[in-house]
């Protein structure tokens, strides 16, 4: 099990472990707590994966050695996996304010955005034609702009 899975799974624990338990004050403070530590730990590893796959698109042009992606790409999908993971924990929990509730679904949306530049790259992979790579520099610079937006409507000035 590597490092970031451990630590996701202590936040997971620490979310259950901390909210049932405490008086209803603590228990929104400690929450909003844990829950903005899995915000930010969806956020960077969805940055993480975006930024890969920014290297790789890039890089992708010239298949010579386009084979050697799927096994990163594999580790993406993991990642996201993930990612969809600590998002469903998150949307379980009824205490969240309505601004968190908009984040957590702009996340999904950027989530689901990833996941289908993934198998589009995927897709290029075993292709290796010209249409293809163009339907994935559309989807990757489609999520350029969706990050840019999400990043400037949920970072405080």
């Amino acid at each position: 099990m590597n490092f970031i899975k451990i630590i996701i799974i202590l936040f997971v624990f620490q979310l259950f472990a901390v909210c049932p338990a405490l008086p209803a004050k603590a228990q929104t403070d400690d929450c909003e707590k844990v829950v903005a530590a899995l915000g930010t730990t969806i956020s960077s590893n969805m940055f993480m994966s975006y930024v890969s796959l920014t290297l790789m698109v890039n890089d992708s042009r010239d298949t010579t050695y386009i084979e050697n992606y799927s096994s990163i790409l594999e580790s993406i999908k993991g990642s996201l996996e993930n990612v969809k993971a600590q998002i469903e924990e998150i949307e379980k929990i009824d205490i969240i304010s309505d601004d968190d509730k908009d984040v957590v679904r702009n996340l999904k949306h950027l989530h689901k955005q990833l996941i289908e530049e993934v198998v589009l790259f995927e897709k290029y992979i075993e292709s290796k034609k010209s249409k293809d790579y163009s339907k994935l520099v559309l989807k990757h610079d489609n999520i350029a702009k969706a990050m840019k937006i999400f990043l400037l409507e949920n970072t405080e000035n």
